[in-house]
């Protein structure tokens, strides 16, 4: 199988570990919160 390859022409690339730019927790733990509903699990439960 040959390899994949990708191009990419772009001047820049801009990558964020979550909270240097964007804090995305508020988020995150909202879906777990759902999933854990959804599923007939204790919200708290899906706390990390």
């Amino acid at each position: 199988m040959p390899a994949a390859t990708t191009v990419l022409n772009a001047n820049a690339l801009l990558l964020d570990m979550d909270g240097t730019l964007v804090n995305s927790d508020a988020v995150v733990e909202r879906v777990w919160r759902r999933w854990a509903a959804a599923h007939g699990l204790a919200p708290e439960a899906a706390r990390s």
